[in-house]
């Protein structure tokens, strides 16, 4: 697949372009030397209206599939009027009537991460459609910020990265909802590479080929970056011992199942529907989340995908809610420092999630190493000790830090259980389980 896309790639019917007034002039002075500035001859010799002369003087805006015919007919004659010479020369971009993109950044690199993650927008907040919008070429694709102010300013900054343009060429409007309206250029763009119309639940599209087939990380963590500032949230309850990221994805399941009576908006949970009902359901996941499940696991990071509910919209669509789950503490880890959220808010809340999972190899396993080093293995009573807590003579009472310690340290391959504890009714007494230390979590400590 291509990594570019260029002008002559756009709708050649809707899409206009201005070239710079150096590169006019050229145009014209070659036009002057061959047919003696008889540009009715040289329309016709190019096969274009004499009028495109007219837009070429004055810098007006020019249809590109008569600016294809001019270069075509020009480049017979000098390789500098080739379509790759023009594009160079291009200041404007965009339709017929309405805004575009001033000092476009042509050829458009597609495996830009700032491209990467305009077309994660249009696949998950943003409203995108193949018909022109009724304001000059806008409409087309719009993005909404549902919680942070943070996502429309970044939106921009990547559409400049990724388009070119300016802060002005990318409306923001701030009525009842706050969204940003790009020029109708860029929507052409994404269609291009693959990216779903809406409703995205209708669409079973998953994500673009440009992304999947790329065998480069940048790619694909610029795709879960703004997945994640877009519908990621991160789960932090370290009293239950939980942590993770979240987020959602539907599809349209209307005509699959038997028949449901909900009201608008009703919902009902997976676990509540019979189960011939459940297995129609969970056949058909949005193909979208199983693709990032796959650029997860192509990052060494381990993921679930899990239905959660039924619900009916507003003009009678059912649809499926699913969720995919990053959890457990490497695989939070692994995705801080991979991929990592820009949104300051979940950012935060990631850092605070990773340290907590980081306490327990910067504390905790160090003890273990020291314990095991004196006594050959460690138990709960031993940890205990070493935490601080309370004991009571000729008794095996450990505190709950402890039993937490041993249970995570288990469940990360850090020790191994040898011996399983018991209690000994006749003389009411615990014997504690003994763990050693694994390959994994030995550290030289000496």
């Amino acid at each position: 697949m291509l990594h570019t896309i260029n002008f002559w790639d756009l709708p050649p019917k809707q899409t206009f372009v201005v070239l710079s007034e150096q590169y006019v002039q050229l145009i014209c002075n070659v036009i002057k030397n061959l047919v003696s500035n008889n540009f009715t001859k040289a329309a016709r010799l190019c096969g274009n209206p004499k009028s495109i002369f007219y837009h070429l003087k004055y810098c007006r805006r020019i249809r590109i599939d008569k600016l294809i015919k001019l270069l075509n007919f020009l480049n017979t004659y000098n390789p500098m009027f080739s379509l790759d010479a023009a594009q160079k020369h291009m200041i404007w971009i965009g339709p017929k009537h309405g805004r575009g993109i001033h000092n476009p950044h042509l050829p458009v690199d597609i495996y830009h991460p700032a491209f990467v993650r305009t077309a994660a927008r249009a696949c998950g907040d943003d409203i995108l459609t193949r018909s022109y919008g009724p304001r000059h070429g806008y409409g087309s694709l719009i993005y909404f910020a549902k919680e942070d102010p943070e996502q429309i300013q970044n939106a921009i900054d990547d559409a400049i990265a990724a388009f070119g343009g300016n802060a002005q060429t990318y409306r923001v409007n701030f009525s009842k909802d706050t969204y940003l309206i790009y020029p109708t250029v860029v929507r052409d763009i994404l269609l291009i590479v693959g990216v779903m119309t809406s409703p995205k639940a209708e669409s079973y599209h998953g994500i673009p080929e440009f992304v999947m087939k790329s065998e480069k990380e940048t790619i694909w963590i610029a795709w879960l970056q703004q997945t994640g500032d877009d519908e990621g949230h991160v789960v932090y309850h370290p009293q239950h011992n939980l942590y993770g990221i979240y987020w959602r994805r539907s599809t349209d399941i209307t005509g699959l199942l038997p028949k449901i009576e909900l009201e608008a908006n009703e919902r009902i949970t997976f676990s509540r529907l019979q189960d011939s009902v459940q297995k129609y359901a969970t056949d058909h996941p949005p193909k979208i989340i199983l693709d990032e499940q796959k650029i997860l696991s192509r990052l060494n990071i381990t993921s679930t995908v899990h239905p959660l509910e039924i619900y009916q919209t507003l003009n009678g669509k059912l649809r499926a809610k699913w969720q995919l789950r990053i959890s457990g503490p490497d695989n939070l880890i692994k995705y801080n420092r991979k991929v990592g959220f820009r949104i300051a808010r979940k950012s935060a809340a990631l850092n605070k999630a990773a340290e907590q999972c980081l306490r327990y190899e910067r504390y905790i396993l160090p003890i273990l190493n020291d314990l095991q080093l004196k006594h050959g293995y460690v138990d709960a009573a031993m940890i205990s000790t070493r935490l601080g807590g309370s004991q009571v003579p000729n008794s095996n009472r450990v505190t709950m830090p402890a039993i937490v310690a041993l249970r995570e340290m288990s469940d990360r391959g850090y020790i191994h259980k040898i011996s399983r504890g018991r209690y000994i009714k006749k003389s009411k007494e615990s014997i504690l389980s003994k763990y050693v230390i694994t390959k994994m979590g030995y550290r030289d400590i000496r």
